[in-house]
């Protein structure tokens, strides 16, 4: 029973830890035709998880990070989509 146990809570622990370690991003709602987020080929329920290597947390974070780019560099936005990443390049 206790050798159970302790299976049981390593398990636990591995999987929380798990989670910790995955950047939360945030949710994209409604996305304007024509806007840069469309171009691109984010959807809307996409989760922005990184642009160009740095974690995003909010919509302000991403505008942040997408101004701070310079003419004619490629940045890579890494979004969860259907419960797996995918990285999407930006020009």
């Amino acid at each position: 029973m206790m050798i159970k146990s302790f299976i049981a809570i390593l398990c636990l622990l591995f999987v929380c830890n798990s989670f910790a370690n995955e950047p939360s991003g945030y949710t994209v709602g409604d996305i304007a035709p024509g806007s840069t987020f469309e171009k691109l080929g984010i959807q809307t329920g996409d989760i922005i998880v990184s642009f160009d290597g740095k974690t995003v947390d909010s919509p302000k974070d991403s505008m942040e990070l997408y101004n701070e780019m310079k003419k004619g560099t490629i940045a890579t936005v890494v979004v969860k989509r259907d419960g797996k990443k995918k990285t999407l390049n930006l020009k």
